[in-house]
């Protein structure tokens, strides 16, 4: 029956289990254990294949190093290297891997708050959301706190929280967490939502991206959104 849920409502395997415990489903402790170690399971592999692929491009950098240079970026006209030294780095030459990784991240996040004078905020929302197709707006509560909705000549969309899905639902994905950029954003801002969903897209994290008058809303599927703040974190961001 879980598996079923999931495939329907196309959520994690744990989502479809406390749903179904939720509505009085009973499950043995050997199933819900099984569960927790195959969920487990699965979020190490996803974690080991995204360090793995991490590793990979990282580790190109040692083949254009020295013993002054961490990375060499080219040569001049007399055949002299230039690039990021060790000492620029803080590090002695040829460091571990972690410690050239966290390098660079301080690096590109010292940048990000040179050129932007401030680190954008990313403000956390805490309650669960829903991405929905409803056959109108009539049982939609307007005055719910986060409520984005969507007409076109196709379609009602409808973007709640999962406590506020109407009745009249006709398609519905739960199991989404959502953050937002804080602030109000000049409407001759470029490229905000495009560097926050490059970040995430290199680290294998899909978002749903929702525009307001205000700012910018992004949802992320609830088993990435950790990985999703860590990685915005260590990038310059600011995530309260």
């Amino acid at each position: 029956m879980a598996r079923s849920y999931r495939k329907r409502f196309h959520v994690d395997i744990m989502t479809a289990v406390s749903d179904l415990q939720a509505i009085g489903v009973e499950f043995t402790q050997e199933y819900l254990d099984a569960v927790k170690c195959s969920e487990e399971e699965r979020l190490r592999q996803k974690r080991l294949k995204r360090e793995q692929k991490k590793a990979r491009e990282w580790e190109s950098l040692y083949e254009d190093s020295d013993d002054t240079f961490a990375f060499i970026a080219g040569y001049t006209g007399g055949g002299a290297p230039h690039g990021i030294t060790w000492e620029e780095l803080g590090l002695e030459p040829y460091a571990s891997y972690d410690e050239l990784m966290e390098a660079y991240d301080r690096m590109d996040a010292l940048a990000g708050i040179e050129e932007e004078g401030e680190p954008m905020t990313i403000r956390t929302i805490e309650p669960d959301f829903s991405v929905c197709k409803v056959r109108d707006y009539s049982q939609v509560d307007l005055d719910s706190e986060y409520c984005f909705i969507g007409k076109t000549d196709e379609e009602n969309s409808l973007v709640c929280t999962t406590d506020r899905v109407p009745d009249n639902v006709i398609e519905r994905e739960d199991g989404w967490k959502a953050f937002r950029i804080e602030g109000i954003l000049d409407f001759s801002l470029v490229g905000i939502l495009y560097n926050i969903s490059a970040l995430l897209a290199e680290n294998e994290i899909g978002i749903f991206a929702i525009s307001t008058y205000n700012t910018d809303y992004i949802l992320t599927k609830r088993e990435d959104y950790p990985i999703a703040l860590e990685v915005l974190s260590c990038t310059g961001y600011h995530v309260v």
